[in-house]
């Protein structure tokens, strides 16, 4: 019980669907297929990109959304006034920065230079 939706898509049709959504489009005929994938800059919105994006990597799914990258960039370039969203986005760089960490540590350990 699992909603799907399908859509048959004409020139000039825009299909917009909801995060989450299974779906499938389909053009009738020849199309040039171009995607956004949009969200509003919310604390929610960015929690659930995340953890998709985490399960991607469990799964070994190339995700399509460069977690890591738009979290440096927002912190970088966005001016954020929603304290949650700025603390989810402060958690993703500290983990990245963690991981830089680890693998340093690592590698030193191999006695490999940096």
């Amino acid at each position: 019980n699992i909603p799907f939706y399908r859509f048959f898509q004409r020139p000039e049709d825009l299909v917009w669907i909801n995060a989450g959504a299974i779906h499938w489009v389909q053009a009738k005929g020849w199309c040039n297929n171009i995607a956004w994938n949009t969200g509003p800059m919310t604390h929610a919105q960015y929690v659930k990109a995340y953890e998709r994006y985490e399960w991607n990597k469990l799964k070994g799914v190339k995700s399509i959304v460069p977690m890591n990258h738009l979290s440096w960039n927002l912190a970088r370039y966005a001016k954020i006034y929603d304290g949650q969203l700025v603390k989810e986005i402060r958690h993703c760089l500290e983990g990245t920065l963690n991981n830089c960490k680890a693998i340093k540590e690592k590698l030193q350990k191999e006695g490999l230079q940096i």
